[in-house]
C-alpha cells in the first residue's frame, strides 16, 4: 500500500495547477481506491472522461471521432 500511496501522490503533484479538473478526478480516484469504492471510482472516471471530451470540443475537436 505504501508504494500505492507514493505512487498517487507523485502522479497528482505532476498535474499542473491549471488543470484543477484533472485534480478533481484523481483525488476521486485515490478516494475510491483507498475505500476500494467501485461505485466511486466509476463515478470519478465517468467526470474524468467528461472532462476531456469538453476540453476536446473546446479546442475544437470532435469526440465522436468523426
Amino acid at each position: 500500500m505504501n508504494n500505492l500511496k507514493r505512487e498517487a501522490i507523485a502522479l497528482i503533484e505532476s498535474i499542473p495547477d491549471e488543470r484543477s479538473d484533472v485534480l478533481i478526478a484523481a483525488v476521486k480516484n485515490l478516494r475510491a481506491l483507498i475505500e476500494d469504492d467501485d461505485e466511486i471510482f466509476s463515478r470519478a472516471e465517468q467526470d474524468l472522461a467528461l472532462m476531456e471530451d469538453i476540453e476536446t470540443l473546446t479546442r475544437g475537436g470532435d469526440v465522436n471521432g468523426e
